[in-house]
């Protein structure tokens, strides 16, 4: 249920709440409201409980996501599997390449771009009297 859920989302905020990285030098984790953390601001609470619809429950897990797993690889792949990720890496890409030079080459995605081809020596190395058993993955 979407009750459900935003507790469980609630008790990951509960658990980020207690802790935050510490300044160079000192322990790993401190509290959140350590005076040595001078380099942001920390507003972690609960999401109120009741009056939530599906798709404002999936907009804050989404958010959820992002942050519990930022730099662990995950992100593209929830974007494609929840259908944002033409969207928001173009709106990215859009966005920062004018900023960052490095960006310059960047390409827009479209479908094609949610799964990879397969390699054309497995494609050859599939076929059965001439006939390949594998389908290529759309747009490639």
């Amino acid at each position: 249920s979407i009750d459900n859920a935003i507790e469980l989302i609630n008790q990951i905020r509960e658990r980020a709440a207690q802790g935050a990285q510490g300044p160079d030098g000192g322990p790993v984790v401190v509290p959140i409201d350590d005076a040595g953390i001078t380099w942001a601001t920390y507003n972690v609470k609960p999401y109120p409980t009741g009056g939530w619809d599906k798709a404002k429950a999936l907009e804050a897990l989404k958010m959820e996501r992002r942050l519990e797993m930022a730099m662990e690889g995950h992100r593209f792949f929830d974007l494609v599997r929840w259908g944002d990720f033409k969207e928001v890496l173009n709106d990215y890409i859009a966005t920062e390449s004018p900023k960052r030079p490095y960006l310059g080459a960047a390409f827009t995605v479209d479908d094609r771009h949610s799964a990879f081809p397969f390699p054309s020596v497995q494609m050859e190395l599939s076929k059965v009297e001439g006939e390949s058993m594998l389908v290529q993955n759309p747009g490639w």
